[in-house]
């Protein structure tokens, strides 16, 4: 018995169960799972493939040209209340697409899908191996620890749907999840000026992530704070002044509209998605372009209390641990902030995967005197969220067992509940 307990114990435990762990979940992503990312999504960023038709980046093209296109420069007015396009980027998010406005549409797309955003995804990687290696490093690794453990985690990461699903959409999520990592990384490496600059930027375009301003003056970190409010200002200022005061209330009005109807379309895993979509409120098999779910009075309260339930745990825990720089809240709360979300799609969820590594390195390396349970239930965890298991979205879409659309909005839960589980965990005070 002994000998079994030392595999799940250590640096040697860590770096086998790593490779094992590995190996199964490479075996899985190319037999169970659909549409594996290294037959696909992550293929494509490795064999510079030139992303043609991103969903998700010609809308974004057809906004920016509304003053052209329609003589009108009330851009949510024209496009989401009357065209019905369903565009929820903030007037704060199109500065950063200013520039490329008078390309034309092919033009705009190959810059920004194939060169812009692979940029930031090979940053994106880069972060996580850097965030992974320094804190695996605490553990005093051999050199061939830190081979198989980074061979590991590369055959993990290009496996893990939701980081590379993003780019084959042509989403400005790789950019959000890209500054979400490094705001991680500046802020486990304690430059908490850095990392809220990085989440400032996140807040400009995804303004859900503005609840990390609040959790940084609660969790009584001032440089975050303002630095994260410096970029917000900034960032402001520059679209009131490119886009005015109407286009910005109308996006308010925008955000309202969405919150009550929310989205029931099987990838928008969040607890809004979830009530749609057992609630049977609108179609959760097919994306439709221009249509809401019908407004839905559970779904409504449920979110709202759901959310409130979620950031309240969650700006809680940043006040409770106010007097040490600890790592894990800050993981609570971002992690809590995409699942409180109307809309949380599955490439949301890309920033998570260096999560589910640092939790796993804690585990091994910590005191803990049973160590198989949360290492299986990281496991189970990691696996829900990692692939895309479309057979679960297809059988049961029309059923009362369609909650199984939402294995995913499962998986980071459990993640969120183990993150509350260590908070206390010494590992990751800074």
């Amino acid at each position: 018995m002994a000998g079994i307990k030392g595999w799940f114990s250590g640096l040697k435990g860590f770096t086998l169960f790593l490779a094992a762990f590995a190996a199964l979940n490479v075996t899985l992503s190319l037999t169970v799972a659909r549409e594996s990312p290294l037959t696909s999504h992550a293929l494509k960023f490795l064999d510079f493939s030139r992303i043609k038709a991103p969903g998700d980046i010609i809308p974004l093209y057809d906004v920016l040209q509304t003053e052209k296109k329609y003589g009108s420069s009330l851009i949510y007015r024209e496009n989401f209340f009357k065209r019905r396009l369903k565009f929820i980027y903030p007037p704060t998010a199109l500065v950063f697409f200013r520039p490329l406005q008078d390309l034309d549409r092919d033009r705009f797309i190959f810059i920004t899908t194939s060169i812009i955003n692979r940029i930031f995804l090979l940053f994106g990687i880069g972060t996580i191996f850097w965030l992974f290696n320094g804190f695996a490093d605490r553990a005093g690794r051999t050199r061939g620890d830190i081979v198989l453990q980074n061979a590991s985690v590369a055959l993990l990461l290009f496996t893990f749907y939701p980081y590379f699903k993003a780019f084959t959409l042509g989403q400005a999520q790789i950019w959000i999840n890209a500054m979400l990592l490094f705001s991680l990384l500046t802020f486990d490496r304690g430059k908490e000026g850095l990392s809220g600059v990085a989440m400032g930027f996140c807040a400009l375009i995804k303004p859900s992530y503005g609840l990390a301003l609040l959790w940084g003056l609660l969790a009584k970190r001032k440089r975050f704070a303002v630095a994260f409010l410096i970029v917000v200002l900034c960032g402001l200022a520059a679209s009131l002044a490119l886009y005015g005061w109407e286009n910005h209330l109308d996006y308010v009005r925008a955000l309202n509209y969405i919150g009550n109807h929310g989205e029931g379309y099987y990838p928008n895993q969040s607890i809004n998605g979830f009530l749609n979509r057992i609630l049977q409120n609108g179609n959760n098999l097919r994306w439709v372009a221009d249509k809401y779910p019908p407004e839905n009075a559970l779904v409504r309260w449920g979110t709202t209390a759901s959310s409130l339930l979620i950031l309240g745990l969650a700006l809680g825990s940043g006040w409770r641990n106010r007097k040490r720089l600890n790592f894990l809240p800050y993981l609570i709360v971002l992690l809590s902030i995409t699942i409180a979300s109307p809309i949380a799609w599955e490439h949301t969820y890309g920033f998570t995967f260096i999560i589910f590594l640092l939790l796993w390195e804690t585990i091994f390396r910590g005191g803990l005197k049973d160590k198989g349970i949360p290492i299986a239930a990281v496991a189970f965890s990691y696996l829900l969220s990692s692939h895309f298991l479309h057979f679960l979205n297809t059988a049961f879409a029309d059923t009362g067992w369609n909650f199984l659309q939402s294995y995913l909005l499962l998986g980071e839960l459990i993640l969120l509940a183990l993150l509350y589980r260590f908070q206390r965990r010494t590992e990751f005070v800074n």
